[in-house]
């Protein structure tokens, strides 16, 4: 059916599941509604109800570290680096060691309010937090502060997502917005698409085509660079979150229940798998989208600067033709007497 990707799935049923395909691989015990999951080389984080951070490992699907619940309303959680995660909580983010998870640093700010979702741009060490509060904040790595606040007027930021620095993707009023940071680094408002119902999530796929979910139990697409958007019930109620699958599938987790896998290219279900409660957070832990972008952006810009460098050596041996043949029709000239070097002796 599709090649072999291995995922997670988190739920109110209070249990965090791993996937192989359709199959229900491995399953942990009742601890509390998951919100967020992330991961890297073999372990993974989790943001739960009870406010807590816990590490897991893959390989014995097994907490080995957990962190106390030190502020309320843990809604995302994500891992920086090797050992490095980031908590969002209300007015407070949290700097995690990996991966024993003592405490590296606090941050609080009550403009940050209540965070529900955050997107971390790797490249530009900053992290995008989404609040409950309309807002979206650009906060420094470097800096460790608050650098931006976009007020988009549009309702709570249960969905934000981004490419890069260059394509995000949230709610706005009236709908769905684009943005991109600017070289301050600085939230700018691209394009937009009207749509009404409430936007709970969102993936970017590519540079040019975005996914979301309704709370209507419509699915959306939005070519990027228009201002088109196709709607389709998906008949299975709402979509809670939304993740990639492999290049030609992704995931839906519902509020009823099922996990859907969609072929990415038709938008039809190829498989509906039935869990229990409501599938609140999906990672894959197999494949990665901005990865396979980021190495597609490179191609490109590799075949931009080798055709540049056939243009400058095609120039430049047009450049040179000239003054070759010019110097050969003045060596085929007959040379003057008075150029001709007299002997120094007879």
């Amino acid at each position: 059916m599709f090649m072999t990707q291995r995922f997670l799935s988190g739920s109110s049923t209070k249990k965090i599941t791993l996937w192989n395909n359709t199959q229900r691989a491995l399953e942990s015990g009742e601890i509390y509604e998951f919100f967020s999951i992330d991961y890297r080389n073999g372990y993974f984080v989790s943001a739960t109800l009870d406010n807590i951070v816990r590490v897991w490992t893959i390989s014995q699907y097994s907490i080995i570290y957990l962190t106390p619940a030190t502020r309320s309303e843990l809604k995302s959680v994500l891992i920086l680096n090797e050992t490095t995660c980031l908590a969002g909580y209300e007015n407070y983010l949290y700097l995690w060691k990996l991966p024993n998870l003592n405490e590296l640093r606090q941050i609080s700010s009550t403009n940050l309010n209540k965070i529900n979702v955050m997107i971390h741009l790797d490249r530009d060490n900053l992290v995008l937090i989404g609040s409950l509060d309309q807002k979206i904040h650009v906060f420094s790595l470097v800096t460790e502060t608050i650098i931006d606040t976009f007020n988009t007027e549009g309702g709570n930021k249960y969905a934000l997502d981004a490419l890069n620095r260059n394509i995000i993707v949230s709610n706005c009023n009236g709908g769905i917005c684009s943005f991109y940071l600017n070289i301050n680094n600085q939230l700018v408002k691209n394009k937009s698409v009207s749509i009404s119902s409430v936007l709970l999530a969102a993936k970017i796929i590519n540079s040019s085509i975005a996914i979301f979910g309704f709370d209507n139990a419509n699915l959306v697409t939005w070519d990027l660079q228009s201002t088109q958007s196709n709607q389709k019930n998906t008949d299975n109620g709402k979509i809670r979150c939304i993740e990639i699958l492999d290049e030609n599938s992704f995931l839906s987790g519902m509020e009823s229940d099922k996990i859907l896998i969609w072929n990415l290219k038709t938008l039809t279900i190829k498989h509906t798998i039935t869990t229990s409660g409501t599938i609140y957070t999906l990672k894959n832990i197999e494949f990665d989208i901005k990865s396979l972008n980021a190495n597609s952006g490179l191609i490109q810009v590799q075949q931009l600067q080798q055709a540049r460098q056939l243009v400058q050596v095609q120039q430049l041996q047009q450049a040179r033709q000239p003054v070759q043949v010019q110097q050969l029709q003045q060596a085929r000239q007959p040379v003057q007497a008075s150029h001709i070097r007299q002997p120094l002796y007879f």
